[in-house]
C-alpha cells in the first residue's frame, strides 16, 4: 500500500513537471537573442586561459613538467 502512494506521488510529480515545462512562460527564456560571435583572438584567449587554468590545477610535478611543452603545442 505505500509503495502505490509513492507511485502515485512520482508520477503526480512527472505529469506537474512536464506541464510546467511546456507552458509558454517556460518557452520564453529560449527565445533570446544571440550572442554575437567571438573573434579568432577571443577564441583564442579563451583557450589559452582555459589550458593554463588546467595546468594549474593539475599540480604538475617537475618531471611532468617538462612534457606539458608538447602537449599545449597541440592546442590548435
Amino acid at each position: 500500500m505505500n509503495l502505490s502512494k509513492h507511485i502515485l506521488a512520482a508520477a503526480a510529480a512527472a505529469t506537474l513537471s512536464i506541464a510546467a515545462m511546456s507552458s509558454p512562460s517556460f518557452a520564453e527564456g529560449f527565445d533570446q537573442p544571440h550572442r554575437p560571435r567571438m573573434s579568432a583572438e577571443d577564441r583564442a584567449a579563451l583557450l589559452d586561459a582555459r589550458i593554463a587554468a588546467l595546468k594549474a590545477g593539475l599540480k604538475l610535478t617537475p618531471d611532468q613538467e617538462k612534457n606539458w611543452a608538447p602537449l599545449a603545442a597541440c592546442r590548435t
